[in-house]
């Protein structure tokens, strides 16, 4: 007779271990949920010109998809994908609204500005178009005459049609980001006169004596052989004047007059990210009529040269230290930028020590006044990814050079900024590109000296020849950690042995960390592991003398253009905090809350585990294995000896033996096998950047279905198992 009180023992055992088993395993530290309240709506409402009348058509507009009927109120700066059911929407939509110009307001010259819209976009304004922007223009502003469309004395009908497919998509992915669409930035129209600044642009650069050269170059709109005075004040921010000037200007033919005034400040203080002083230019004209118009701007005064394989910053050497920052917000905001969202995010970039950053594209304009005003360096991108294109005269060399200018024209007078970026991820091998970049370097050097140019190139050969740029970036992260920093970076020394002679090249890094998962340093996408990749990295770049700079990838946590196919969003983990801003391990060893020997002891523990875990890890392996490699002998003895000889049974009694006994053992050994088959690949995990990249390939197109991913899982899991039982038999039989 079977002994029940035997049985009742071994099934306890048997549901004890593995519940022993997932008490034990290693955890995550607890983390505090956001529960902070959604930021209210609040539109970053600058004045752009006091000399002008501004009316602001930011907040309430109704917006419906193409093809639909239905409309719903949103408020812009607005992005649709925020709205759930079009996370991932990629199409057409439109947004209306209708406005009434103030009654103070006379006749003259006015016009419409869309901060920035995302995608293809077109404007109409009471039924007629107005504008129509490139998708590679969806980071800078769209600007259109309204004067013979817009009506003084009733309402006016504006409609602005965006596209964000991808077939209109052109190179507006800026860096791998989301394709979000809308319109996404702040929305005014601007009243002047006949006489108006169309542009102004400041060059100063410090000179030898302590003086400071400036040239300033302004473009006036009025009628055509119309003579006018202008008036013109250099002051420092918020303080005295220390140059006034003045001087006539007379239209040509097409109703322009050209400003180009050059002259000196003496005891010129200089701008650092110590030091951020600026200076204010003010340009005022009154015409006979007695229109008047006005413009200011500020900016700063510094030198920055890339010279003998490092940055120098107004004569001294320093070493850059920066992140990248892109547009994307928590709280299901997605690029809609407000004041207490930037000065939120920088103050952390402040506090873990970093005094650069890079975007991605051309930001809100709020951003650089921050940076300016707080002594941030700035690289500001190009959003050009991958390439050009094949036809080197077609469209999109064409817009992507017009896009190019309309950034630096918007961007070129902030001290902060002090180097231009040319493209992301691009290919060695791209002659078009290459081509579109020497050629643009070239004009930018003549129009903008003072700045530096770069690229971003992945793995940049001798055929790429980047002799138009002052330096490359180049887009590699360091490896498992079962490589040593120092093999990485003599890796990195033998790839690019053959740009000794280019311009010294900047190292941007990162490391995935997926907030929650678990695992020892040496399982990828760990926060342990990146903490361990970021910080050993950073640490020998620090150290080395020879390193005059380098970026990390990312400060947040933010969205992919790449989609999930079962619905979900792409989020790329490597950023320093969570998309929410939580901050990851790594974001404290940068601010310098972590232990100083955090990075000793990781380097020495490439696989913790506690003693209790690793203990119930060892019982469950041995219990599991050896009952279900020997159930047939050593499971029976143990309940009843006397059923060891050889079966008899019939099929009924084999089905009762196998539920009541082999099953579990059976799902015993199959959590034992994986459980050990997962440590085995912590101590001595996998590198499948070894295989060969057809390899790769063939394999992610074979398991991109699900039932082939399923298939291929359960079969692994099944040669586990017979592997285990058959190792343990062998022991045991």
């Amino acid at each position: 007779m079977m002994n029940w009180k035997q049985y009742i023992i071994g099934v306890l055992l048997v549901l004890i271990l593995p519940a022993a088993l997932f008490l034990g395993l290693p955890r995550q530290g607890a983390r505090l949920r956001n529960e902070k309240a959604a930021m209210p709506f609040n539109p970053i409402e600058d004045i752009p010109n006091p000399f002008r009348k501004i009316a602001w058509l930011d907040g309430k507009w109704e917006f419906k998809l193409a093809g639909s009927e239905t409309r719903r109120v949103v408020a812009v700066p607005h992005t649709w994908n925020t709205i759930p059911g079009l996370e991932n929407y990629e199409g057409q939509a439109e947004y209306r609204i209708k406005f009434r110009l103030p009654r103070a307001w006379k006749k003259g010259e006015i016009k419409l500005h869309i901060g920035a819209c995302g995608g293809l976009c077109e404007v109409a304004l009471n039924g007629k178009q107005v504008a129509v922007s490139r998708p590679s223009e969806r980071f800078t502003p769209i600007e259109a005459d309204v004067t013979g469309a817009i009506f003084m004395k009733k309402d006016n009908l504006l409609i602005v049609k965006i596209d964000n497919s991808p077939r209109s998509a052109g190179m507006q992915f800026a860096g791998g980001e989301k394709n979000y669409g809308g319109i996404t930035r702040e929305v005014y129209v601007e009243r002047s006169g006949n006489i108006r600044f169309e542009e102004a642009a400041i060059d100063s650069r410090p000179e030898e004596n302590g003086t400071a050269s400036v040239r300033i170059r302004a473009v006036l709109a009025m009628p055509p052989g119309e003579a006018t005075h202008v008036f013109g004040r250099i002051s420092r921010e918020k303080g005295p004047a220390v140059t006034d000037f003045d001087f006539d200007v007379t239209a040509d033919a097409q109703g322009q007059g050209v400003i180009d005034w050059r002259g000196g400040i003496p005891n010129a203080e200089l701008w650092s990210p110590e030091t951020p002083a600026r200076y204010e230019l003010t340009l005022v004209t009154v015409s006979k009529d007695g229109d008047s118009d006005g413009i200011e701007k500020k900016f700063g005064i510094r030198r920055i040269e890339f010279r003998n394989g490092g940055f120098f910053y107004n004569g001294e050497q320093v070493t850059v230290r920066a992140v990248e920052w892109r547009e994307q917000f928590p709280g299901n905001w997605g690029p809609i930028v407000t004041r207490a969202m930037i000065e939120r995010d920088f103050e952390k970039i402040r506090l873990a020590g970093f005094n650069a950053v890079r975007f991605s594209h051309p930001v809100h304009p709020a951003v650089l006044e921050y940076c300016d005003a707080n002594g941030v360096l700035v690289f500001e991108d190009f959003p050009l990814w991958k390439g050009i294109g094949d036809d080197p005269a077609g469209e999109a060399a064409k817009s992507a050079t017009d896009s190019l200018w309309r950034m630096i024209d918007r961007d070129q007078s902030h001290p902060s900024v002090i180097g231009w970026g040319m493209g992301r991820a691009l290919r060695a091998d791209d002659v078009i590109t290459n081509d579109w970049i020497m050629y643009n370097a070239q004009t930018l050097r003549r129009r903008d000296p003072g700045r530096l140019i770069y690229a971003d190139f992945n793995a940049p050969g001798p055929e790429s020849k980047p002799v138009s740029v002052d330096f490359i970036l180049l887009s590699e992260y360091p490896g498992w950690t079962g490589e040593t920093v120092s093999g990485f970076m003599r890796g990195l020394e033998a790839k690019y042995s053959d740009l000794r002679d280019k311009p010294y090249e900047l190292l941007k890094y990162g490391a995935g960390g997926i907030p929650g998962r678990a695992g020892g340093v040496n399982i990828k996408g760990t926060e342990s592991n990146q903490l361990f990749n970021l910080s050993r990295v950073e640490s020998y770049m620090r150290d080395n003398p020879a390193a005059p700079g380098w970026f990390v990838d990312s400060f947040a946590d933010y969205e992919g253009p790449e989609m999930d196919p079962r619905g979900s969003v792409n989020t790329v983990y490597t950023g320093l905090l969570t998309a929410e801003r939580m901050p990851k391990p790594a974001f404290q060893w940068f601010a310098g809350l972590e232990d100083d020997g955090m990075t000793y002891k990781l380097s020495h523990m490439p696989f913790r585990m506690p003693s209790a875990d690793l203990a119930a890890f060892l019982l469950l392996l041995i219990a599991g294995l050896a009952i279900w490699s020997g159930f047939s002998k050593m499971w029976p003895a143990f309940i009843e000896p006397d059923l060891l000889g050889p079966s008899e049974g019939d099929w009924r009694w084999i089905a009762r033996n196998f539920i009541l006994f082999g099953l579990p053992m059976l799902l015993i050994a199959g959590a034992a096998a994986s459980f050990a088959a997962a440590g085995l690949m912590d101590l001595h995990p996998f590198d499948p950047g070894r295989l060969p990249i057809a390899t790769i390939q063939a394999a992610n197109e074979w398991l991109r279905p699900f039932a082939m991913r399923f298939a291929a899982l359960t079969i692994l899991q099944l040669v586990m198992l017979i592997v285990a039982a058959l190792i343990m038999a062998l022991f045991l039989d």
